[in-house]
């Protein structure tokens, strides 16, 4: 999480995390809604993570992935931050 804290440091205030998986589905969404030591709230675009990526071939979620496809969206969508 070290990647996160360089530039967009100082902006953010707060960072909450949202998540849904409907039934049935491969696909976990995820979004945030950031708040900005200004006070602007932002609420990303819901992202998604492919459910069959994270897991292994006897279907047991593999944490390493899950954190990797975490910290790849998060990253992305704090650097969209102004």
């Amino acid at each position: 999480m070290n990647k996160i804290r360089h530039g967009k440091k100082e902006k953010l205030k707060l960072i909450k995390i949202s998540s849904e998986i409907k039934d049935y589905s491969k696909d976990y969404d995820l979004w945030f809604d950031f708040i900005t030591t200004d006070g602007l709230k932002i609420q990303s675009e819901k992202r998604q993570i492919d459910c069959t990526k994270v897991c292994d071939e006897r279907g047991y979620v593999q944490n390493d992935k899950v954190i990797e496809e975490f910290e790849k969206i998060l990253i992305e969508e704090i650097q969209k931050i102004k």
